[in-house]
């Protein structure tokens, strides 16, 4: 891989042809580079994290930003 981390799964928030909102289970550095693999349909795509909420009981909200086609990955159209 690139140097990219996997992301660990996470539960989605909110998602878009452009990034998604999720919680995840551990913290991660605003700019940092992550490969997203989408569970249901196996595709992936690079994201880089441009939003670090508050840390809660399941874990921490980010906001993720798709480095690729959101349609594709996420298997929909928006």
């Amino acid at each position: 891989m690139d140097g990219s981390e996997r992301l660990p799964l996470g539960k989605r928030v909110d998602i878009g042809a452009k990034g998604c909102l999720a919680v995840v289970p551990q913290g991660f550095a605003l700019g940092q580079k992550l490969r997203l693999v989408n569970q249901a349909n196996k595709n992936s795509v690079d994201a880089i994290l441009v939003w670090r909420g508050q840390e809660g009981r399941t874990g921490w909200e980010v906001g993720l930003e798709l480095q690729g086609a959101g349609e594709e990955f996420w298997g929909m159209d928006f």
